[in-house]
């Protein structure tokens, strides 16, 4: 599984970072820190994490690529 977070649709609401620290990082401006960036692997231990994540967001911006 693999998680990208979309640049265009990421408006910084944090809910990611909020309830799912263990696997996203808020950015210096307050956006997600993958934010725009190239999809990264998530360990086996933190998929429940990234699918929460995705399903929270209130903007979308959460994609789950699965491999």
């Amino acid at each position: 599984m693999r998680v990208v977070v979309d640049a265009g649709l990421c408006a910084g609401h944090g809910q990611c970072y909020r309830f799912h620290g263990d696997l996203f990082t808020e950015g210096p401006l307050g956006y997600n820190s993958d934010r725009g960036g190239e999809p990264r692997a998530v360990p086996a231990d933190l998929e429940a994490a990234a699918l929460g994540a995705a399903h929270i967001c209130p903007e979308g911006a959460i994609t789950i690529l699965h491999d």
